[in-house]
């Protein structure tokens, strides 16, 4: 069997990819060089070894996954109550607390807060 070496644009084309995104990380993929520099324009890839690094890449990324979930269904939930947040009520309501002040404006269930009892 013959293994087919490409460039960078044509392992694009074979992995149904773009070139701009394996230009970003085409060091981390199998190669080699031909020619004098070592830079992308001298690089070339055994398309079955790329094909081989990204099983083997991608079978360790899902069996980590796979581990991270094991582990997150062995935790234990504690039961209890649960902690309720109180809003803001447009309502009036009275709490019962302080007593009722004197000389209130008139509308006072508009000011609960006894804000205008200097305005006459």
């Amino acid at each position: 069997m013959i293994s087919q070496i490409v460039n960078l644009q044509g392992l694009a084309e074979l992995l149904a990819s773009s070139p701009h995104t394996l230009r970003k990380n085409w060091r981390s993929y199998p190669h080699f060089f031909v020619g004098d520099g070592r830079t992308l324009r001298g690089a070339r890839f055994d398309f079955d070894d790329v094909l081989r690094f990204l099983k083997k890449r991608d079978r360790a990324y899902v069996c980590l996954e796979n581990k991270k979930q094991k582990n997150m269904d062995r935790k234990i939930q504690i039961s209890g109550q649960a902690v309720q947040k109180r809003g803001i009520s447009n309502a009036f309501k009275s709490n019962g607390l302080g007593s009722p002040k004197k000389g209130r404006v008139a509308g006072a269930e508009e000011d609960p807060f006894d804000l205008l009892s200097g305005c006459k």
